[in-house]
This record gives structure tokens, C-alpha cells and sequence, in this order.
């Protein structure tokens, strides 16, 4: 599974990527929101994980123009716990949005289970808890 991982923090970014990479999962990195959707359109990533604080375009943006051209999951990772973000996520479009102090590892095993329901044709439910959004409903 090749997984496109955006985030503006390189320490951050190069952590998940490495956490993935070791789970045995092809990572494609992007360090700002221009970048995610140039690598987004070239690579066909199956999954997309995505700051939202990012220059260029925020991951909202990039989630609503992926949402726009793709069913691929989309997981919001960010430190900003703000339910307004996690409502906002989940209205364009994003399937996951765990908090950033998650392990990388928790990343990789909620990535396999937003991913898996696309190729299926399931219905992905939370299952941590997070609340429901339209497509859940």
C-alpha cells in the first residue's frame, strides 16, 4: 500500500514516514499542502495522511480538492484538538482524525482500516470513539 504523508514539520514528517515505511508500507512525503497534491496526482497514493497546518494550502484545502478527484482515504493527523477542525475534517470529506500525540504506529494500524473499506465497498466505522460525520450517519 503506497501512503502520501504530508506535514510542514520535517521531524514529524520523517518520523511517520519511518514508522510506515518500517510497517512495511510504501510512504510518499510531501512538506506543504502544493506539494501533497502534486505528489497526490502523481503517485495515486492509496492513502493520504495530512497536517492541517500547512503553508501553501492547509490540509482542508488539500483534503477538499483529493475529496474532489478521488475516493481515497484521507486521515487528518494535527495536534489542533479544536472540534470545529475535527467537524470541519469530516465535512470535506476526511475518514479519520486522530490527534496528533498518537503513536506513528496507531497511524499506520488506523490507515490500513480507512483504507480497507474503499476497496470493499464498506462503510468504515470509528472505532475509537470519534464522532460519526454524514457518511456514518
Amino acid at each position: 500500500m503506497k501512503i502520501l504523508v504530508a506535514d510542514d514539520d520535517p521531524d514529524l514528517l520523517d518520523l511517520v514516514a519511518y514508522a510506515l515505511g518500517q510497517a512495511g508500507y510504501l510512504v510518499v512525503k510531501a512538506g506543504d499542502g502544493n506539494a501533497a497534491l502534486s505528489r497526490f496526482d502523481s503517485e495515486a497514493p492509496d492513502l493520504v495522511i495530512l497536517d492541517i497546518n500547512m503553508p501553501g494550502q492547509s490540509g482542508f484545502d488539500v483534503c477538499a480538492a483529493i475529496r474532489g478527484r478521488s475516493s481515497a482515504p484521507v486521515m487528518m493527523l494535527t495536534a489542533r484538538g479544536e472540534e470545529q477542525d475535527l467537524v470541519r475534517a469530516l465535512d470535506l470529506g476526511a475518514d479519520d482524525y486522530p490527534h496528533q500525540a498518537v503513536q506513528p504506529a496507531h497511524a499506520a494500524g488506523e490507515g490500513q482500516g480507512a483504507a480497507a473499506p474503499r476497496a470493499t465497498g464498506t462503510q468504515r466505522r470509528p472505532r475509537h470513539g470519534w464522532p460519526h460525520h454524514a457518511r456514518c450517519r
